[in-house]
Formats: structure tokens, sequence, C-alpha cells
């Protein structure tokens, strides 16, 4: 136990020691830059004040001239509030430290539904606070896409962590039930200890964490269940991996198990021991202990670990899946990177202009759409030809008019990866000749952008394919519906005059037309690329598809530049097929609220630091 605590204890003293050294760095950069990080003022900054080699908590402060001296340097500090929230969750990341991580073993198809669900689960009542690792065996690129982009989890492929002998047994010859003493083992030597919940089961509310960790300080491990077996079983050899089969086990390093259960049965499967040898691990050998060890090694109703855990999925539990925010969208952003980031989406595009040149001053507007065929099976039953683009024809200017050689538009169309129709090389051919001819007379650009691991959340489309529209130059973005009806003509130097015109700052804000089906947000939002340099995303990724139009109709009124109009310009959403999307409202007004409080942060820094 003396050597569990030294580690969770000096974990602790590490993340304090980074975070130290984290604002002590920031001090000394800061002496080169005298307006501070971000340029802010004085009353929207925190002082830290770092006496060498000891570091204070920061306090709210105005910052002030602080004397030195030959025998105590002391250096001022001025955070930015934005900064200062970095810290906290770089804080709150070490608090991870303190408790158990979850691991989890995926062997794809049904399974992996099971772990999605699990997933969202842990995530709606844990968010950041605890660690996941899975364990994959045999999972397929799709799989292994989705799990990658989940936030707080990291994924441990099986085989390539192990298979690396002539010697290891066939494919067909693995049994994933006998890897979990080898995986137990890997993961409790790398995170100290840690909670395996099988698949199947799910949280219905916040594990008890803190109870849960006492626990295994005191006891080193437990197993647990709704309907205990065998504690462990009285066959002999390798069918003791049945031990395994519970619906929770949680372990600590160096424990009574880790020594008496994991490591016989790890050296087996490096194949230091014959069968005959593991009589070490007969039932009858733990018959004689402890009762404090019995608890550590012997199957207990589950009730007594947790309340939480149940084996039923709760409504729409994948819904809340925390998504990262550090995805790779621009390959230009990489250094050294050849080519530019649409590459990887469309290898065969062949349309030119996209991309705008230095001297091109035409203002370049883009159109996010996403698409999906839900509801059609062919590609000229997409309500683009139906409805949007006979509208835009009627409502921008052709070339070789003043009104259409302003303007170029870019209609960047989003389609998720796997779509029965879309995705095929075929009909994404098919539908550029459509679109090219249809825009002929018009300063039209089109591409199709292929998403990878969208899984059809709208919010992940837009913000792909408005990064790719950032790469490309695009001056200003229109985010929309694909079965969208223009009404207003002209709406094109409406929407820009508004942004840029904006009192508190030239093309700041967010403004769109009205829609005739909903009147009270912004269904369509049209923001210049400022939006992209506050943000770094269209929508933040927590949304999968409900109140991503909230947060985009008010995180910008607090500086009166939401810009709305309710008589122009119109279009109307005609709702073709209907909701071709699952609704996802996983904690859909708690997380808006929390969204809109850091997203006012960042404007507010962005507008400090960039002063007109």
């Amino acid at each position: 136990m003396f050597n569990s605590k030294l580690a969770r204890w000096g974990g602790l003293v590490i993340c304090l020691l980074v975070l130290g050294g984290i604002l002590m760095n920031s001090s000394h950069i800061l002496k080169k830059k005298p307006f501070g990080l971000l340029g802010g003022s004085n009353t929207s900054n925190t002082k830290v004040t770092t006496n060498n080699p000891t570091t204070t908590t920061p306090t709210p402060t105005t910052p002030t001239t602080t004397p030195t001296s030959n025998n105590n340097i002391e250096d001022t500090v001025e955070i930015s509030r934005l900064e200062l929230e970095e810290l906290k969750i770089s804080a709150q990341s070490c608090k991870v430290l303190k408790h158990f991580s979850i691991v989890l073993i995926d062997t794809g198809g049904e399974v992996h539904k099971k772990i999605r669900q699990l997933v969202g689960s842990i995530h709606r009542y844990h968010e950041y606070e605890l660690l996941i690792y899975i364990y994959g065996l045999d999972l397929d690129e799709a799989a292994k896409g989705e799990i990658h982009i989940w936030r707080n989890v990291e994924y441990w492929d099986i085989r390539s962590i192990y298979q690396v002998s002539t010697n290891v047994d066939r494919t067909e010859k693995i049994i994933a039930e006998y890897w979990k003493p080898v995986i137990f083992k890997h993961s409790v030597e790398r995170l100290g200890k840690f909670v395996y919940i099988q698949p199947g089961y799910y949280l219905s509310q916040k594990l008890e964490v803190d109870a849960i960790d006492e626990y295994l300080e005191r006891h080193g491990s437990f197993y647990a269940s709704p309907e205990c077996k065998d504690a462990l079983s009285s066959e002999k050899y390798l069918a003791i991996a049945s031990t395994f089969d519970v619906a929770m086990h949680g372990i600590q390093f160096n424990s009574y198990a880790y020594k008496n259960i994991y490591t016989p049965l790890y050296d087996c499967a490096r194949a230091h021991c014959s069968q005959i040898q593991m009589k070490d691990l007969d039932a009858d050998k733990f018959i004689s202990l402890s009762d404090d060890l019995k608890l550590s090694v012997f199957c207990q109703d589950i009730t007594k670990i947790t309340k939480s855990l149940v084996s039923t999925p709760p409504g729409e539990s994948a819904c809340y899946i925390i998504n990262r925010e550090d995805f790779i969208l621009s390959g230009t952003q990489l250094p050294g990177s050849p080519q530019k980031s649409w590459l990887a989406f469309t290898p065969s595009k062949d349309d030119n202009g996209i991309i705008k040149q230095p001297d091109d001053k035409r203002i370049h507007v883009a159109l996010g759409i996403p698409t999906t065929s839900k509801g059609h099976n062919h590609v000229t039953e997409n309500p683009l030809f139906k409805v949007l683009l006979p509208s835009l024809k009627n409502t921008i200017g052709k070339k070789g008019t003043e009104e259409g050689d302003k303007y170029v538009y870019k209609l960047y169309l989003a389609i998720d990866r796997g779509d029965p129709v879309y995705d095929k090389p075929e009909n994404q051919k098919q539908f550029k000749e459509l679109v090219n001819s249809m825009m002929s007379e018009y300063n039209f650009h089109f591409q199709i952008i292929r998403v990878i691991n969208s899984y059809g959340w709208v919010p992940m489309l837009w913000n792909t394919v408005f990064h790719h529209s950032i790469d490309d130059g695009a001056d200003y973005f229109y985010q929309l519906n694909d079965d969208v009806r223009f009404i207003t003509p002209g709406w094109t130097q409406t929407l820009i005059d508004r942004l840029a015109k904006n009192p508190v700052r030239s093309n700041f804000g967010v403004t769109g037309p009205t829609d005739e089906g909903n009147r009270s947000i912004l269904t369509q939002a049209f923001v210049h690329r400022t939006h992209h340099k506050i943000f770094g995303y269209f929508y933040p990724y927590v949304f999968k598809n409900w109140f991503s139009d909230d947060w985009i109709s008010l995180v910008y009124r607090d500086y009166h530049s939401y810009f709305k109009d309710p008589h122009q310009p119109m279009v109307h959403n005609q709702q073709t097929f209907g909701t071709r999307y699952d609704v996802c409202n996983a904690n859909g007004r708690e997380n808006l609220n929390k969204v809109l409080q850091s997203s006012k942060i960042k404007i507010k820094e962005y507008l400090e630091s960039h002063k007109e």
C-alpha cells in the first residue's frame, strides 16, 4: 500500500511542479513582451508572482511594478483570463492522477456498440475527471478512427503491443478472454491502478470515485458482479481466466492479486510455464486467506462497490461522448506539408480556382453545406438540385455583371465517410458535373469534402468545411442546409455590410437571414474569417446537433454584434426529407451555458489583443 500512496502523491507533486514551471517560464517570456502574452488590459489579467524557486498561488489583482533585489529576485507575470482558464484545465488533468483510470476491452462488432454507449455514460457523469484506456482486438479502421476522436480516451491495439513473435498462436486460435490477464497486468503497471468495466454495463449516475479509491487502497483489488459465479475457477490451468468474467474489476499495483494471479497468468502467456505449473492458481490455495484478502480476490455483490452500474444502456448515452478539439484539419498548417489539406479527402480534385490568390481582389464567399443520402437513393434526388441551387441562381449576379464579378462563391459539400450514395467515386463525379453545369454562368466553384469521423453529427461536418474554406482563403463563410431556398436577391452584400460596418469592430460578429420557419434563432449563420481567428472552429465540438444554433445566436450578443433583420434577407428551410439525422440532446442546455462562458472569454481576449 505504501508504494501506491507514494506513486499517487508523487504524481501530484510532479503535476504541481510542471504547472509551477509553466508559470515561471511564462514570467521569463513576458519579460521580453512588455504588453503581456495577449496584450490585454489590466482589468482582465491576473498577476502571478514567482519567488524563485517557489511559485505562489495565482490571485486576481491589478498588475503592479514589483521591485527587485539581488537577494530576492521577484518576477511579475501578467496572465490573461484565457490562459488562466487553460491553467485550470491543466490542474484539472492533474486531478486525474488522484483517481483510478478506466480500462475497457473492445473486440469490435456488437461489443464496439456497447463500448460507445459505455464511454458516453462515463463522459456524461465524469466529463474529464477519469481517463479511459481502450484495448482493441481486431477492430476495423472505422471503429479505431471513432475511438481516436473521443476526448480523454487512449487506444492501445492488443496485437501491436504483444504479438511480435512467430511463435504466437494463429489468429483464429486467440480467445479474447485469455488476453485479459495480460491486458490487466499491462494496465496496472502503467497506470498504478484502474477499474475495468465489462461491455454491456453502463453508468446510471456518477461513480463513487473516492470510495472506490479507498477500497483499492485498503484491499488492493476487487471483483464484483450483480450475480457472482465462483470467485475463482475450480478448473485447472488457463480456465482460470474465467475469474475475470465480472461486471467490474479494480486493481492496484503490487497488490496481492497482482502478485498471485496476474503475474503467474502473464508468465504462462509468455511461455514461461507449463500447464502443470498452473496448479499454483487452484482455487484451494485461496481458501485460507484472511478476510481482507478474500475481499480482494473473491467475487462480491456489485452494490458493495458501486450503485452506479446498470446493464441497460441509458437512453442516448452515446450522445454524451465528448469529442476532442485538437483535430488536424488543415494539412498546410503542418511544417513541410507538400499539399493542400483537401487532397487528403478528395485526391481526385479536378476543378480550379477554389483557392484565393494574393492578387484576387474579389470577395470569396464560402457556402458550407452538409448532405446525406438518407431519404433518397440517387444523386439527382438531392435537394441541392431541386431547391438550393435554383434559388441561389435567382438571387446572385452572373459573370460579366457588376454584382456577379464582385464575388466568388465556393460551395463545400460535406459528406460522411461510408455514405451509401455519395461516398462512391462515380456518384461524386456525377454530382460535380451536375453542379458545374447548373452554375456555369456564375463565378462559382464546387468541392466535395469527405469527412472521415463525423458519424452524422452535422456540426462536425460544418466545422470541417469551415476549416477547409478558411484554408483556401475564403473571406466569409455561410453555414447552410442542403434544402435551403433563397428568397431575397442581393443577400450577399446585405450580410457582408452588416459585419463590415459593425461599430464594435469591422467584420466581427455574426449575422444571417431570417428563416420563415424559425424566426427566434439563426438556423443559417454568416461570419467573417475573424470567427476562425477567435475560436478555431465554427461550432464548439461538444455539440452533436441540438443547441449549436443557440450558441452561434448567443455568443456575440454581449458585444452587440448579433445582427438579424426580421424582414430581410429571407430564406426557407424546405425540410425536403424531414429530419435526416438522429437527434442528440445530451446535456445540451448545460453544455450551452458552460461553452458560452468560455467562448465569451475568448472573444474578450481577442478584442483586447487586436486593437484597431
